[in-house]
């Protein structure tokens, strides 16, 4: 049996998000709007325009509140983990989805400092997942075997993976820049 929580060094930058990038924060706000006028190191609610389109739904394993149509792609790829690895699906949760902030950097010395920008948790767009409700730490350039794993269902749904973040992020998975551009063009986000 496979430990999905072995720490292994995180994969090389060329073997994940391949054809992928992170959504750039003026194709969020150009396609999606703000999603409040303000933000805190802490989560706020929703407010912009597109909050009618901010759900709560099961996808599987755990409930989770984030943007519809990122809901029902999240929904899509647990139901593929299910089927394939049904082991790995059985040990699955979050610690959130939708969530209005300034992004957080662990630091160095283990402080976290606020960036400058909102969070892509902010738009819905995002989840961190936990496996058997443990968090992996950010900025260890380490992460867990069943991430690496889950990361290849993500990726081919069109989710990029926070492992190759300047600081390691890998319990974070959003919502791929040219995933949000085919949904605009698909009239899935008006």
């Amino acid at each position: 049996m496979t430990d999905y929580l072995d720490l292994i060094p995180k994969p090389k930058a060329s073997t994940v998000n391949l054809g992928l990038s992170s959504p750039k924060l003026s194709t969020l706000r150009s396609i999606l709007g703000e999603p409040r006028p303000d933000y805190t190191g802490s989560c706020q609610p929703i407010t912009g325009s597109f909050k009618k389109r901010i759900v709560t739904r099961s996808v599987g394993p755990f409930k989770c509140t984030g943007f519809d149509v990122a809901v029902a792609s999240l929904a899509d790829i647990m139901l593929a983990v299910r089927k394939e690895v049904p082991d790995l699906y059985a040990i699955l949760g979050t610690a959130g989805m939708a969530c209005a902030r300034k992004v957080k950097i662990k630091q160095k010395d283990g402080s976290i400092k606020l960036g400058k920008n909102p969070s892509n948790h902010s738009w819905g767009l995002a989840v961190d997942i936990t496996l058997k409700g443990a968090l992996d730490e950010q900025g260890d350039d380490k992460c867990y075997r069943g991430l690496l794993i889950l990361s290849r269902y993500f990726n081919a749904a069109g989710w990029y993976w926070g492992v190759t973040f300047p600081t390691e992020d890998g319990m974070h998975f959003e919502v791929a820049e040219s995933t949000l551009r085919r949904w605009k063009k698909d009239g899935m986000l008006d």
